[in-house]
């Protein structure tokens, strides 16, 4: 009996099985939403982890674009009008222009950690992003 043979048929083995059954079903299905139903699954663990720094990425991304920029977007424009009617001097408007600029930055590197975990993604389901279907997979 191989290695492998022994594993499946040893107590408890049952639910390692499942686990792997349900990453492959997942990962499968990941694979139709991101429209390849022809993905081969190379690495189950490999493609749920690029698709939790996937999620994680567009989660903070969204975070940035909803919530924060406009906030920062906000907080500048009000010290810019603080600062022109002679309210405020000037460091807390450049204070502002800083952390906007900052914002925006880490906007950006969260944006590329999306598409970075995107094309881990696509490495682990065996597709190749931007080329026709019928050229995928070759």
């Amino acid at each position: 009996m191989t290695e492998q043979a022994k594993e499946k048929s040893s107590p408890g083995s049952g639910l390692t099985i499942e686990i792997a059954l349900y990453g492959a079903i997942l990962v499968l299905a990941l694979a139709l939403r991101l429209g390849r139903p022809q993905a081969r699954i190379m690495d189950v663990p490999e493609a749920e982890q690029a698709w939790q720094r996937a999620e994680e990425a567009r989660r903070t991304t969204s975070l940035y674009q909803d919530a924060l920029l406009p906030a920062a977007r906000s907080r500048l424009a009000a010290a810019r009008n603080g600062f022109s009617t002679g309210q405020n001097d000037f460091t807390p408007f450049i204070q502002a222009e800083r952390s906007l600029a900052t914002l925006e930055l880490e906007s950006e590197l969260a944006l590329a950690a999306f598409h970075q975990a995107l094309a881990e993604l696509a490495w682990a389901t065996g597709s190749i992003p931007g080329l026709p279907e019928e050229e995928d997979n070759r």
